[in-house]
């Protein structure tokens, strides 16, 4: 089967690159607008309140065992 070439392709073509090309550039002007939440706040400068909440919560006995290495693995024979 015979395949016949679209007249449009040249035209769009470029045409994609520079909407896409538009896209990008708006994308990075965003993206520079808006800092990086992680760095927005320091965990010391909350309020009082959350502070004490934060540090009266004891850490979990299972948390704690994961982080020994590995755990023993007891088998009955």
């Amino acid at each position: 089967m015979i395949k016949h070439a679209s007249h449009g392709l040249p035209i769009t073509k470029p045409a994609a690159a520079f909407g896409l090309r538009q896209l990008l550039d708006e994308l990075g002007m965003l993206m520079d607008a808006f800092p990086d939440l992680r760095d927005a706040f320091d965990p010391d400068e909350l309020p009082l309140e959350f502070i004490l909440k934060r540090d009266s919560q004891a850490e979990p006995v299972h948390a704690a065992e994961h982080r020994g290495g590995r755990r023993k693995q007891i088998c009955d024979e």
